[in-house]
């Protein structure tokens, strides 16, 4: 079998094979096809036909309050003649090694089936949540007169800087680019609205709002927002929309701050609950540019297995200082022994070197490097809402 990029003469198998795989209606797959001919199309070929493929980009992602370059992989598919005879194995082996030779410290996607990707060296590593609640029973804390200002769908530099600003306090969010933003309104223009909240000039949330026609929910697409205020002005406009919707449905993190801002958060359920993976793909780099707390200085001891990247096997000491700087280098004495997938899960703040050790990612007989190692990865919990 041989892996390639997917020339424009295999685009169209490529495309009929993810219609088959995910069931997608043309009126979708039509536009998520055209956005994937922003991404690297790569494919493995047997006796000269596609026998499998998937699309990788380059996006990043927040994690300790600084950027980590990552690869965003999806449109994984394998023809069904294909399956079970380890197309899906050589498509993933390949493409990490790409990822790795490109430079990428970090990759990212969310899984069709778990032990295939964890045999990859994936590990489950953030949430996202889709939360509903009746719009009769969207109750307010408080009220708002921030002024709404609806604008175009597509691109705002405004919200761009806003969301920026924003995620960096988050863990896992998206550091996005136009091209993310555009996958975002990948929808039929008349069904997205999108406004600003201001306040004084000043951009404090913003949100996308979904309306499906014969369809008594509303979605909120995207939203952020900085103050109480700004939250309670947004839910004031999707409030509005009652009685002629009469569910509310978004997507979040665990700590969501729409829950606290209803008078009582036990009205939203969550509705779908659904878990990304990440996998380390180049170890000194993904330390090196993570961002850790300032005022912990500490050095740690790793010895790491990963069975397809052999860079990354070894031991590794990694010191972090009071200010937050990070220096990576080989040797030590290999005190915490942890799998590339450990890392991953470690990495994002997704479990605690604790918890790995309880599941047989991690060993180690220092109970103060286990404990230290947890402090310093200790984050809010990963999440997001962008699908790639």
């Amino acid at each position: 079998m041989d892996f390639e990029p997917i020339d424009p003469k295999a685009q169209s198998q490529y495309r009929s094979l993810l219609k088959q795989s995910f069931n997608f209606p043309d009126d979708y797959i039509e536009p998520w096809f055209e956005w994937l001919n922003t991404t690297q199309m790569r494919g493995v070929y047997r006796d000269h036909q596609l026998v499998g493929g998937l699309s990788w980009i380059k996006i990043g992602q927040w994690y300790g309050g600084r950027v980590v370059p990552a690869s965003g992989i999806s449109a994984v598919a394998v023809t069904p003649e294909g399956r079970g005879e380890g197309v899906a194995t050589v498509l993933l082996r390949e493409c990490i090694t790409e990822l790795y030779e490109e430079g990428f410290p970090l990759a990212i996607l969310y899984p069709t089936t778990v032990p295939l990707y964890r045999k990859a060296g994936f590990e489950l590593a953030g949430m996202r949540l889709q939360y509903h609640l009746s719009l009769f029973e969207l109750q307010l804390l408080q009220s708002s007169e921030m002024e709404v200002v609806k604008v175009p769908i597509g691109y705002d530099e405004k919200i761009d800087v806003f969301y920026r600003a924003q995620a960096r306090s988050h863990g896992g969010l998206l550091d996005r680019t136009k091209q993310m933003w555009e996958k975002l309104y990948l929808l039929p223009e008349n069904d997205l609205h999108l406004y600003r909240i201001e306040n004084n000039g000043n951009t404090e949330g913003y949100v996308c709002l979904m309306q499906t026609p014969g369809n008594e929910s509303i979605m909120i697409r995207d939203w952020f927002a900085s103050s109480p205020a700004a939250t309670a002005r947004i839910l004031q406009l999707i409030k509005g929309h009652a009685p002629m919707f009469t569910e509310l449905t978004w997507r979040g993190g665990p700590q969501d701050s729409f829950l606290s801002s209803l008078s009582d958060p036990a009205g939203a359920k969550i509705s779908s609950y659904q878990e990304w993976m990440a996998r380390i793909v180049d170890v000194e780099k993904a330390f090196s540019m993570r961002g850790f707390p300032h005022g912990r200085a500490t050095t740690l001891h790793f010895e790491i297995k990963d069975p397809w990247v052999e860079a990354n096997c070894g031991r590794f000491i990694l010191t972090v200082s009071n200010e937050g700087d990070v220096s990576v280098e080989r040797g030590g004495e290999g005190t915490l022994r942890i799998d590339i997938k450990g890392v991953a899960s470690l990495y994002t703040s997704h479990r605690t070197a604790h918890q790995l050790q309880r599941e047989g990612l991690l060993h180690t007989e220092d109970e103060d490097s286990l404990s230290e190692v947890t402090m310093l990865f200790a984050g809010p919990n990963p999440w997001m809402t962008d699908i790639f």
